[in-house]
């Protein structure tokens, strides 16, 4: 019943002027098209048009797109059934498309809008509007994702100011899968950046947790500074802590007493380290400068900082401390892990004066952690690093692979039919072409043939006799008519026609003489061919 209201209100509250109903749909997959669309859409609603909307230069998608029903009643249906549900690999985002100037720039300020955070990472899009819609009609929810992984915070835009207060008063500070969720209003870009420059931050940041420190334990540690709004230790895909996290008060001047009193605090086997947090774009900008000046005033510092590749999946920042602490202070370690927590086999390590980084460098390098062998350097800045092979590259000097060229035709390769008694000479491959080992046809055009060897043509049933005799058209040819005359020694000879193979006829007598003088070693294999009385070699 509950569910028949709340479509039934959205339906009035978006009635438009034209006799269609459009919806607006977002977060596309970039793979998705028009005929994609109206395939998911066209099931139970008759749709009239779709316009997905792309970049006018490259043609490619924008990841969302208009469509038009014959009804607003169609438009709601299909709404409700497929809101929230996938293609393509991504759930889509279903609203209705506001075509009052007016009514999209008042939600664009924060109308009616919600930030949710401290979400458990099992809560889908489609769970947060169930858990948001009994408080009013919901014209947007999102819970925003990276890579397939929510980040742990979302959206709730409602169509009335008074829904909105109404959800935040009843959600904020409630429990959900063991995590308390922080309700608030959304305040834009605009704002957020105009509040920050009048106000200090009221946001901290806390690193070198160890991996058993939670939420509570956060909360209980700085709530004796402040009251605090929430607090939240960063976890990896595996629920593992990855070592830091972040406290919000309600007042400034209790963050900063909370990170005058907490920076440096021996907590566990770890000294906590307390700042104000940073948005990425200011805390690269604030590591980029303060190397660059660590490099400019001190030009030696760059070897105390070791870049250490070829570590297990099993390695971390601990492990990685005690492997290196034994040759000096460390002033930090990082293992860099991709976003599920696995490490990608590489890692920092960075000590307080070069001295202890070469002797770690020396000692280390090649030593087996794990069966795998570390390999030791001193890291490089990325500015470097192209540098360096931009020269290394240029001094190299400029070498063209030439394909290796095959035997012209008008040069015919030699070819050798093996046999044990030599009885063939060599004789020419017209027909074809016959490549080394080394080279390679595909890449200069000609055929592909292997040795020419008639099979069948000359087998071996002993090393005395010969069944088949094969006549190459390189051999003596001999008018038709004639006799050739092949001569074994110890054998009688046999009368072959010419261009004609023969079976091989021997006397018993013959036999027993040639195995008496093989057995003397008076025989020798020697083939003899005569032709009219004429001996050939």
């Amino acid at each position: 019943m509950a569910l028949v209201k709340t479509e039934t209100q959205a339906l009035g509250n978006h009635q438009h002027s034209s006799r269609f109903g459009s919806l607006y749909v977002g977060d596309l997959s970039p793979d998705v098209t028009e005929k994609d669309l109206i395939d998911k859409f066209s099931l139970n609603v008759p749709v009239v048009s779709v316009h997905l909307c792309r970049n006018s230069v490259t043609g490619k998608s924008m990841c969302y797109a208009y469509i038009n029903f014959d009804s607003p009643f169609s438009a709601s249906n299909a709404m409700t059934r497929l809101n929230h549900s996938d293609l393509k690999g991504k759930a889509m985002r279903i609203m209705w498309s506001q075509r009052d100037l007016a009514y999209r720039r008042r939600t664009r300020t924060g109308f009616a809008n919600l930030y949710v955070k401290n979400l458990d990472s099992s809560i889908t899009s489609s769970c947060l509007e169930r858990m948001f819609c009994p408080f009013g009609s919901i014209l947007s929810c999102k819970v925003v994702e990276e890579n397939g992984q929510s980040k742990g915070f979302g959206f709730v835009q409602f169509d009335t100011e008074q829904s909105a207060v109404s959800a935040r008063s009843a959600l904020h500070g409630s429990m959900v899968y063991g995590k308390k969720l922080f309700v608030a209003k959304f305040i834009n870009k605009d704002e957020r950046a105009a509040m920050a420059g009048n106000q200090d931050s009221t946001n901290v940041y806390v690193k070198n947790l160890i991996e058993t420190v939670t939420d509570d334990c956060l909360h209980t540690l700085f709530s004796q500074y402040g009251t605090v709004s929430s607090v939240v230790v960063m976890r990896d895909g595996m629920g593992r802590s990855r070592g830091f996290g972040f406290v919000n008060f309600c007042n400034p001047e209790n963050a900063k007493k909370a990170m005058e009193s907490l920076c440096g605090l021996q907590l566990g086997s770890k000294k906590l380290f307390v700042g104000k947090a940073l948005k990425k774009d200011e805390r690269r900008e604030m590591l980029k400068q303060k190397f660059s000046d660590n490099f400019i005033a001190k030009p030696n510092m760059r070897w105390s900082n070791l870049y250490v590749k070829n570590l297990s999946e099993s390695m971390n920042e601990t492990r990685l401390r005690e492997i290196f602490g034994c040759y000096g202070q460390i002033v930090s370690a990082k293992v860099m892990c991709h976003e599920n927590g696995r490490s990608k086999g590489f890692g920092f390590v960075c000590f307080s004066n070069c001295e202890e980084s070469k002797q770690a460098k020396r000692y280390l390098n090649g030593f087996l952690v794990d069966g795998k062998p570390l390999v030791v350097r001193v890291a490089e800045r990325k500015e470097d690093r192209i540098k360096r092979l931009q020269q290394y590259f240029q001094a190299q000097p400029r070498q063209y692979t030439q394909a290796p060229s095959a035997p012209s035709p008008a040069q015919p390769v030699l070819s050798y039919v093996p046999s044990s008694y030599g009885c063939f000479q060599p004789f020419q491959v017209g027909t074809s072409y016959y490549y080394m080992g080394n080279q390679v046809p595909q890449m200069s055009g000609h055929q592909n043939i292997t040795t020419y060897v008639p099979a069948g043509k000359v087998p071996l049933k002993e090393r005395r006799s010969m069944h088949l005799v094969y006549k190459h058209p390189a051999y003596p040819v001999a008018k038709r008519g004639s006799k050739q005359t092949l001569v074994f020694k110890g054998e009688v000879n046999r009368n072959v026609e010419a261009g004609t193979c023969s079976k091989a006829t021997t006397s018993d007598e013959n036999r027993k003489e040639e195995r008496r003088l093989t057995l003397s070693g008076k025989l020798s294999p020697e083939v003899k061919v005569e032709e009219s009385g004429k001996q050939l070699q």
